[in-house]
């Protein structure tokens, strides 16, 4: 029998390591958290997904269906505007979709690592 680890890993893209920046996921992600994300170039249903909106800078929404067929793309800080964009328009800007919220439980201990 396959070993879970080994079946998920060779089902998907390798898992990528992104920092939050910002209030805009407030209060679910904040600045500073880290998001485990894997490269997508489609939809792959509702989520938080990371999407270039101009070169070389990714942001994060929420994404979900509209019944027009088009998507929402929500932040969790209700400060933040709510936007619909076409399928199309989203395929354009998609780079990842986030798959978990990461827990640094020594936060020193990868300071050190990641100085030397």
């Amino acid at each position: 029998m396959a070993n879970l680890m080994t079946t998920i890993a060779t089902a998907v893209a390798a898992p990528r390591f992104m920092p939050v920046e910002g209030d805009s996921m407030e209060p679910t992600l904040r600045s500073g958290d880290l998001v485990a994300v894997v490269p997508v170039t489609a939809w792959h249903g509702e989520g938080v997904y990371a999407l270039e909106m101009l070169p070389g800078c990714l942001e994060l929404f929420r994404c979900a269906p509209d019944y027009r067929g088009g998507l929402v793309l929500n932040r969790d800080n209700p400060r933040y505007t709510t936007r619909t964009v076409d399928r199309a328009w989203f395929l354009d800007h998609v780079t990842a979709k986030v798959a978990g919220i990461v827990t640094i439980t020594d936060r020193a201990l990868l300071e050190q690592v990641t100085a030397a």
